[in-house]
């Protein structure tokens, strides 16, 4: 079965409906409709959760797709693992060693953080590697896609692929 990792960008779409693509809309609502059947299995992170916190209210209180995303995730627990970016595992993110000093950075969190701009970006695509999870779907054409692309032998050196809701979509 694929392993998926949503992207916060996935989630609150359906909150906010502010994929203004409609193939892409549609793309995520049979994605979600594909892991509900049980044809995919859907992961995300704590750092998800932190960051749909921060959807204004308004959308919150909306009953459709994602809350019922966000719910269905909390049960099933399909919440990655969290994973130090050092080299040996014991040093979170934002966390300094005992005694402060310098920590080894993982290899693969390196070659992330070189590919992509944004520190969230780095610590979901991070998650997903480190989860061994096989696809990030995102709609974050900006600082994701379009760097994925150019970066697209590195990212499958990765183990990783990194595609849009619809290019997912297209290879089921």
């Amino acid at each position: 079965m694929r392993k998926v990792y949503l992207d916060t960008n996935i989630i609150s779409a359906c909150i906010k409906h502010d994929i203004q693509d409609g193939q892409e809309m549609q793309a995520v609502i049979r994605i979600i409709s594909f892991w509900k059947q049980g044809y995919i299995e859907c992961y995300t992170s704590e750092d998800v959760k932190k960051e749909l916190e921060k959807i204004p209210e308004k959308y919150k209180k909306q009953i459709d797709e994602a809350q019922t995303i966000w719910m269905l995730l909390e049960k099933s627990q399909n919440f990655v693992e969290k994973v130090s970016r050092a080299g040996w595992g014991a040093v979170m993110w934002g966390e300094a060693p005992w005694g402060g000093g310098v920590v080894d950075v993982d290899p693969v969190f390196q070659k992330i953080r070189s590919i992509f701009p944004g520190e969230a970006d780095q610590r979901h695509i991070f998650l997903a590697i480190r989860n061994k999870i096989e696809y990030f779907v995102t709609y974050d054409k900006k600082t994701i896609l379009n760097q994925a692309k150019e970066h697209e032998r590195e990212i499958q050196e990765l183990g990783i692929k990194i595609l849009s809701p619809l290019e997912f979509e297209n290879l089921t």
